[in-house]
């Protein structure tokens, strides 16, 4: 197999990956939706760590009047809420509300599934395999992918 076959190979299976991760995420093709994969990302994110408003603009690479919109319409769509810091009242958190925390659950249950169903296609030792190659392809796999995005908010 050529290297250039190898690369189309690669390129369509993390195609297909896409494609499937638009349906784990309910994004749904050709219909207008209330979640964009930036708003999912969003609400994702901020199940995960404490989310300032601020952090937003730096991980998307957006203005805080665009962070504004996004919060704005997650929040009157009830995904989110706006907590103010403890420590300093300029400090503005987003937090999931209970449909934001449904969602994130959803979506992790619907992203579990996807991978088992596509581990049952393959043999125990394929299985091994798979994994062990995917770990080495991923790099800091012992690491959430959003790592290093973290700890890049602490520094700041």
């Amino acid at each position: 197999m050529s290297k250039s076959s190898d690369t189309g190979d690669l390129h369509q299976c993390v195609d297909h990956i896409f494609w499937d991760l638009i349906d784990i995420l309910e994004i749904p093709k050709g219909r207008k939706n209330e979640l964009t994969f930036v708003t999912g990302l969003i609400i994702h994110l901020s199940g995960v760590t404490r989310l300032r408003m601020q952090d937003i603009a730096k991980i998307f690479d957006v203005s805080r009047s665009t962070v504004t919109d996004y919060v704005d319409y997650l929040e009157k769509k009830g995904y989110v809420q706006r907590v103010r810091g403890e420590k300093d009242k300029r400090d503005v958190y987003i937090e999931p509300t209970t449909k934001g925390r449904e969602w994130i659950s959803r979506s992790a249950d619907i992203t579990l599934k996807y991978a088992e169903d596509g581990m049952a296609r393959l043999t125990p030792e394929e299985r091994e395999v798979f994994i062990r190659l995917l770990m080495k392809f991923v790099g800091d796999f012992d690491k959430p992918p959003y790592d290093k995005m973290l700890r890049e908010m602490e520094k700041s």
